[in-house]
């Protein structure tokens, strides 16, 4: 986490799509996006909702591809380094150079890719104030990211507790 986490003055917050990259599907991308939101949203009282276009308004959380120097304090390095990080507490920068699997129910087969899914939820996590956890199991720790989650398979109802953590559920739900 780079940024200190934002407190947030409401409970109802919006996220933009800000920055596509020209690798992935657009519609993919916006499904797991909405579905780690909507994994929060099940486990602590908040809502998220898109804006799509800046005369909507802006957005309280942007997610955007980017690769290299991109505008923040600090510079992604391709594959196999850093695959995300939290700027400004209001963004999600995710590494256009990684290898992202798209798909929320089969485990990662190839070997350095990253599980775009988890990979939001954890940064998420960040922005809604938590920090990196020493619990294995728990998304927020470092190399959650890259770990298959079998609770995936199932129904996105069943899955937020276990997914998420008691502990990180707790915290968020208090902030």
């Amino acid at each position: 986490m780079d940024a200190e986490p934002r407190r947030f003055d409401t409970r109802n917050l919006s996220w933009r799509l800000a920055r596509m990259s020209e690798r992935l599907n657009r519609n993919q991308v916006t499904k797991l996006i909405r579905r780690a939101f909507s994994l929060w949203a099940s486990v602590a009282p908040l809502r998220f909702s898109q804006v799509f276009n800046e005369q909507e308004g802006t957005a309280d959380i942007e997610i955007g591809f980017y690769r290299g120097s991109h505008n923040c304090q600090r510079r992604f390095d391709g594959p196999g380094g850093d695959a995300a990080h939290t700027q400004a507490a209001s963004a999600i920068h995710i590494d256009i150079e990684e290898e992202l699997q798209l798909s929320d129910n089969r485990p990662v087969r190839q070997r350095g890719a990253v599980h775009l899914l988890r990979l939001l939820v954890h940064e998420i996590g960040h922005l809604l104030g938590l920090g990196h956890s020493s619990h294995l199991s728990s998304i927020m720790h470092p190399s959650s990211v890259n770990a298959w989650p079998a609770l995936l398979r199932r129904p996105t109802s069943r899955v937020p507790a276990a997914l998420i953590g008691r502990d990180e559920i707790r915290l968020v739900r208090e902030r």
